[in-house]
C-alpha cells in the first residue's frame, strides 16, 4: 500500500512545480473585434446609468440616513352640538327621546366620556352598551365564588357625531439639523405599499410648528374605512361569529404611521434641509377593540358596567432622515468603478467561451511563457562547462611573457526552449 511520502514524490515526478505555482498576471490585450468593443461599451454605459440614475438620483445613496426617533400624543375633540344635526340624520339610530324604536338611541356625548387616551394610542366609542346588575340570591356573602349577579337593565347607545370629531396629532422626531416647519402630507394606500395623497380629503397638506388637526370623516376616507361595512365576516362559520355586525358595532383598529422623511428631493437647494412627514393610515384586519369600565353606585351590590366598542388610533414614528456625507458618497463611487470592472469580465467570458472566434480570442487573452526553471538550468549547465573548459594555471606561470598567452573565446550559448 502507498505511503503519504510515495504519493507525494509521485504527483511532482508527474506535475511540474512549475505549472502548479505558475503566477498569473494581467496584460493588456487590443482585440480588433467592432462587435467585442460595442458589447462591452453596451454594459459600461448601462452600469453608468444605474449608478447615475437609481444608486444617486433616485436612491440617493450618498447620504447618511439614520432612523427617525420620536414621540407620538393623540387626542380627540368634538366641537359640534346635537342641535346641529338633524334628527332623522342617522341610519343607524333613533333621535335622543324616540321610545318604541327598534334601533339604539343615538347619543352626544362629551370626548372626556367616551374617549380613552394613552398617549400614542387613543379610542374613540361608537357603541355604547349599559349593564345595570345588583348582586343576586347567591351574593349574600362577599366571599361566595359561585356568586351570579342579577341584570336589572340594559341600554344601547351609538354616537352619532363620530365623523365629525377632530383628531390632534402633536408628534415631534429627532433630527440633527435645520428647524424649518415641516411639511406634513395625509397619504391613503393606492396599492400595496403605494400611497398618494389624500385629494378626496378636505384637508391633506399641514405647515405649521402646533399639533394637527384631521377631520374623523378624512382619517377614515384615508384608511378606507366605512363603519358602516361588515366587521364579522371573517368569523362565519365559527363559534365565536356574533352574527352580521357592522365596523361601528364590532370595532375597529387602525394603525397610523407617521413617516418623517427628508431624502425624497435632498438634490434640490430649496428642499435640501425640509423635512417632511406622511400620516399613512392603515385598517388592521380581522381585528376588534373595544373598552369596558365599571362603576359601583353601592359597593358590593350594585354596579354598572359600561362596555364600548369603537374605533382604537395607534400611532407610530417611522422614516429615516439623511444627511450628505463625502465618505459614502466615496464608497458609492468605489462600488461604482467595481461594477464597470464587471462590465470586462462579462465581455470576457463571453468572448471565451461563447462566440464562434473563442480559441483565438482564448489564444490573444492568454499567453504562456517558457518554462524558466528550464531556462535557469540550461544556464547552470552553460556555466558548468566554460568553468570546464578553462585551463588550469600553476603558481609563477606568466603566459603572456614567453608570448604563449591562450585566449580562450566563447560564443555565447544559444539554445531554444
Amino acid at each position: 500500500m502507498p505511503t503519504l511520502r510515495n504519493r507525494w514524490r509521485a504527483f511532482w515526478q508527474v506535475h511540474d512545480p512549475d505549472d502548479v505555482f505558475a503566477y498569473s498576471t494581467f496584460k493588456l490585450v487590443l482585440i480588433r473585434d467592432r462587435y467585442l468593443g460595442f458589447l462591452h461599451y453596451i454594459f459600461q454605459f448601462c452600469i453608468l446609468l444605474y449608478i447615475l440614475i437609481y444608486v444617486l438620483l433616485i436612491e440617493k445613496e450618498y447620504l447618511d440616513r439614520s432612523p427617525a426617533v420620536g414621540v407620538v400624543k393623540l387626542d380627540v375633540s368634538s366641537g359640534v352640538t346635537p342641535g346641529d344635526y338633524d334628527s332623522n340624520a342617522f341610519k343607524y339610530c333613533s333621535p335622543p327621546g324616540t321610545s318604541n324604536s327598534t334601533l339604539p338611541v343615538c347619543v352626544f356625548p362629551a370626548t372626556e366620556q367616551f374617549t380613552d387616551e394613552l398617549g400614542s394610542s387613543i379610542f374613540i366609542s361608537t357603541q355604547i352598551n349599559v349593564y345595570k346588575y345588583s348582586s343576586g340570591p347567591d351574593c349574600s356573602s362577599t366571599n361566595n365564588p359561585y356568586c351570579t349577579p342579577q341584570l336589572l337593565a340594559n341600554a344601547t347607545y351609538m354616537v352619532g357625531n363620530v365623523y365629525d370629531f377632530k383628531v390632534t396629532l402633536d408628534h415631534s422626531a429627532t433630527v440633527d439639523f435645520g428647524n424649518t416647519a415641516p411639511k406634513g402630507y395625509l397619504k391613503t394606500e393606492k396599492d400595496p405599499n403605494s400611497w398618494k395623497n389624500c385629494e378626496d380629503c378636505s384637508k391633506f397638506f399641514f405647515q405649521s410648528f402646533s399639533a394637527d388637526e384631521i377631520p374623523m370623516s378624512d382619517l377614515l376616507k384615508a384608511a378606507q374605512v366605512n363603519l358602516d361595512d361588515d366587521a364579522t365576516n371573517y368569523l362565519q362559520g365559527t363559534a365565536n361569529y356574533p352574527g352580521p355586525l357592522t365596523r361601528r358595532q364590532f370595532g375597529v383598529v387602525i394603525f397610523l404611521d407617521i413617516e418623517y422623511d427628508n431624502v425624497a428631493e435632498y438634490y434640490t437647494k430649496k428642499s435640501k434641509r425640509a423635512i417632511r412627514y406622511y400620516y399613512k393610515p392603515s385598517l388592521v384586519d380581522d381585528v376588534d377593540d373595544s373598552n369596558t369600565i365599571t362603576a359601583y353606585t353601592e359597593y358590593p351590590n350594585n354596579r354598572t358596567v359600561i362596555t364600548s366598542r369603537g374605533i382604537r388610533i395607534i400611532g407610530a414614528i417611522s422614516g429615516e432622515i439623511g444627511i450628505f456625507k463625502f465618505q459614502v458618497l466615496l464608497i458609492q463611487l468605489t462600488s461604482a468603478l467595481a461594477l464597470i470592472k464587471v462590465a470586462t469580465t462579462i465581455v470576457d467570458l463571453i468572448a471565451i467561451y461563447l462566440l464562434p472566434r473563442k480559441s483565438q480570442y482564448k489564444n490573444a487573452k492568454y499567453q504562456m511563457t517558457e518554462d524558466f526553471s528550464d531556462i535557469a538550468k540550461k544556464e547552470r549547465e552553460a556555466q558548468r562547462l566554460k568553468d570546464l573548459t578553462k585551463p588550469s594555471r600553476q603558481p609563477g606561470d606568466d603566459d603572456s611573457a614567453d608570448g604563449n598567452s591562450i585566449t580562450l573565446e566563447e560564443s555565447p550559448s544559444s539554445y531554444s526552449v
